[in-house]
């Protein structure tokens, strides 16, 4: 069984494709992030397998047609379970980037489709767009953290 984060987009169906890919732990589909960003113009169309590195990276990433976001991502709840995988509840930004990173340190399957099946929408009020000088310095030590998990990859 896979978690899939809930939003506003029908993407569980692609999630489900990407489950008959193969094994899979941690299925991503792409986006488009307003005007700037749209992941197949990055990757093209099509189911892709991910190495663990390359999924790393793409998460560790800022920009990324995969990125470290959990709103286009599905993850295998059995995973998220034997590792105690759980949101940073302390955290008021980067929470979902902590989390995805311990999901891929956790795995092994990754599977990525870059046709756009998820449409992010910036809200100018949002936490990233209102993030506090504290919350940023907060954001950096939770990256220097997500470093230290991806060495020996």
């Amino acid at each position: 069984m896979l978690m899939a984060t809930i939003s506003s987009n029908p993407i569980f169906e692609h999630h489900a494709d990407g489950i008959a890919q193969g094994p899979a732990d941690v299925i991503t589909v792409g986006y488009n992030w307003g005007r700037w960003f749209e992941s197949a113009r990055a990757h093209g169309n099509g189911w892709q397998r991910v190495s663990k590195r390359a999924m790393f990276d793409a998460v560790r990433a800022r920009g990324d047609a995969i990125g470290g976001y959990v709103w286009n991502k599905a993850f295998r709840v059995a995973l998220l379970r034997e590792n105690k995988i759980r949101y940073d509840e302390s955290l008021a930004l980067a929470e979902d980037l902590l989390f995805t990173t311990e999901a891929v340190v956790a795995s092994d399957n990754f599977w990525f489709n870059p046709a756009v099946m998820y449409q992010k929408i910036n809200r100018p009020g949002s936490t990233i767009h209102s993030a506090t000088g504290e919350m940023r310095r907060t954001e950096q030590q939770v990256r220097r953290h997500m470093d230290e998990l991806g060495r020996g990859l």
